[in-house]
């Protein structure tokens, strides 16, 4: 079956959450690091760590207005329906208003999160806010536990539904906040607790290239999965919820540069020939690396290490965000590059090409 042209329209990114900053959280996490029962030299390794993870001027959006607030399996639990009903609250009061001028009326709705789980799902949730935006016959269709790759695995089964779908609001929603763990003395925890922030995303996508002033072409994605002997690279654990750990912390930021590079030799000849890049911002450190390895310039990754500075990795979420800051950089004609990593372990490649509208015939 001949797949039809998708275009990436309007990306809606609300402001979610509250901004705490790199020092902050450094005070923060030092005072729970001196309560945890560690000998000196323990303690003392543990909040260099914590220093070296939150290095840099960086910020971080949170939901959870007291952190108090974090504890049993239920607590956090309500704290992530409680954010995610703010966040699909802020996605749809900017949705609908915009769909309804438009005359849009979205035929599907793709949701993605990794960072809890709800009945009915985010789709629906969205769908009801959305009311007559949304299609009778709408398909509703949520992901779950795909990490940060969610972004673009969400993108790829949007582009197989829009034969019969033809408009399709994809929308990521991730709270990391309410895993957050400061009773634990593991050093890959703890990175976890310093590297993600919260936030949403919602992206319009069609087959209509004048849906937008501005659209973006979708002309390849592709996905590699690595299941042999990294399926555990990233993975969760259980203690009062659900916690972020990694196989090995000294050997991840290697292992996943391996698997970037493997698949992006697939695809040499497209990325070499587009400049532009948006990259999944899984941390600064292994964004210097890879950069440094795949010989991407620091000013292609300009907007990727702004957001990541000024929001942290928020998982599925952070792609678009910064996707929709390097378009309007973007001239007509040019492509951009997306590559994004995380659990199972997978990697994406992409290529988007603005384009003008068409101009209708007279």
């Amino acid at each position: 079956m001949l797949v039809p042209a998708c275009y990436l329209h309007q990306v809606i990114a609300p402001i979610l959450g509250v901004r705490h900053d790199n020092e902050t959280l450094r005070l923060t996490y030092e005072s729970d690091i001196a309560a945890l029962p560690l000998d000196s030299d323990a303690r003392a390794r543990l909040a260099q760590f914590v220093r070296f993870q939150l290095i840099g001027e960086r910020a971080r959006r949170s939901v959870v207005p007291d952190w108090s607030l974090l504890g049993d399996f239920a607590s956090r639990a309500d704290l992530y329906e409680a954010g995610a009903e703010q966040a699909l609250d802020l996605l749809a009061a900017e949705i609908g208003p915009s769909a309804r001028n438009a005359g849009f009326v979205y035929d599907a709705l793709v949701t993605t999160t990794s960072t809890g789980g709800l009945m009915p799902g985010l789709s629906y949730r969205l769908a009801h806010r959305l009311g007559d935006r949304v299609a009778p016959g709408a398909a509703l269709v949520d992901l779950a536990h795909a990490g940060c790759t969610g972004s673009l695995k969400a993108l790829q089964v949007a582009r197989h539904l829009l034969p019969s779908f033809p408009r399709v609001l994809l929308a990521a929603v991730e709270l990391p906040t309410v895993m957050l763990d400061s009773a634990s003395a593991d050093h890959d925890v703890w990175q976890g607790n310093c590297t993600f922030g919260d936030g949403c995303v919602a992206v319009h996508l069609s087959t209509n290239v004048n849906d937008s002033p501005a659209p973006l072409l979708l002309e390849q994605l592709q996905g590699r999965t690595f299941t042999a002997d990294t399926l555990d690279l990233i993975h969760w654990q259980h203690r009062t919820y659900y916690t972020f750990r990694l196989r090995d912390e000294s050997t991840f930021d290697g292992a996943v540069r391996q698997c970037v590079v493997e698949t992006l030799n697939e695809f040499a000849t497209e990325w070499r020939q587009t400049p532009r890049w948006v990259v999944h911002p899984a941390g600064i450190a292994l964004l210097v690396r890879l950069s440094r390895k795949l010989g991407i310039s620091s000013e292609a990754l300009r907007s990727t290490v702004a957001h990541y500075r000024e929001y942290s990795n928020q998982s599925s979420v952070s792609l678009y965000q910064i996707l929709a800051a390097e378009r309007e950089a973007t001239p007509v004609g040019q492509a951009i590059n997306l590559l994004s990593m995380g659990a199972g372990f997978e990697v994406y490649y992409g290529r988007v090409r603005r384009c003008a509208p068409e101009i209708p015939a007279p």
